[in-house]
């Protein structure tokens, strides 16, 4: 049981929903989805204003330029690219 969680019933009801076969229905199509992105994105569950907001200057508060965002988003911190379309968009812009 993870420490957050409220109650044993709690952690008992999400992994019963996590191993029914709606659950797993549901994360087969996400996984399908995802492969069909021709340029996917590093940037999570926050949105693309978030990532911005948590990138603007805290002294200037000027926002990051469009290509630092996208730098951001598509950058792994490995020091390669998700895939070479994104390195192709990114040397586009």
């Amino acid at each position: 049981m993870k420490p957050g969680c409220r109650s044993k019933d709690d952690w008992d009801n999400l992994c019963d929903y996590w191993e029914s076969d709606k659950a797993q229905k549901y994360a087969d199509q996400m996984r399908n989805n995802r492969a069909k992105l021709v340029i996917p994105s590093r940037g999570g569950s926050r949105s693309i204003a978030n990532h911005k907001f948590a990138m603007t200057n805290k002294e200037t508060q000027l926002p990051p330029s469009p290509i630092e965002l996208y730098h951001k988003l598509h950058f792994h911190p490995t020091k390669e690219w998700i895939n070479d379309e994104s390195h192709i968009q990114y040397a586009r812009d």
